[in-house]
């Protein structure tokens, strides 16, 4: 038949990829003494109810603009009935945790900001703007998760 294809990816395999790439990103912003922490908490959060779904989602987001106008339709073939209803109703709450994370992100900025302009006052240096990876990252998940 032209014009389908299909693609068969594997729950755990992906939920293990998605662990490995957001220790990654950890590993790149977090402090030394904070990263062992860090990274149990997201050990933990890898055998949690619903992460293999939210590592799937997170596929689905990537892989759709990929799709483009090349597809008139595109099929998900789930697991029984309980896993389908998680994942139909994880688009709306992966984007309300990653909104409430950039938000709290964009606070934390503004204080440290505060702080640095504070502090640099006192010492007679002017605080400087610079670009925050991890505020990036989560603003870009935010429009990947809009877009699926």
């Amino acid at each position: 038949i032209d014009r389908l294809d299909a693609l068969e990816i594997d729950p755990r395999r992906e939920a293990d990829a998605y662990i490995a790439d957001v220790k990654e990103r950890i590993r790149e912003v977090a402090s030394p003494r904070m990263l062992k922490e860090v990274e149990r908490e997201v050990d933990v959060a890898r055998v949690s109810p619903g992460a293999e779904e939210a590592a799937l989602f997170d596929r689905f987001a990537r892989l759709m603009p990929l799709a483009g106008d090349d597809y008139d339709r595109v099929i998900f073939d789930t697991a029984p009935t309980g896993h389908t209803l998680r994942l139909l109703g994880l688009p709306e709450a992966m984007e309300g945790w990653v909104a409430g994370l950039v938000a709290r992100r964009r606070k934390l900025a503004s204080l440290g900001r505060m702080w640095r302009n504070v502090a640099g006052a006192v010492a007679g240096v002017e605080g400087e703007e610079s670009a925050d990876p991890v505020l990036e990252a989560l603003e870009r998940r935010q429009a990947r998760f809009r877009a699926a």
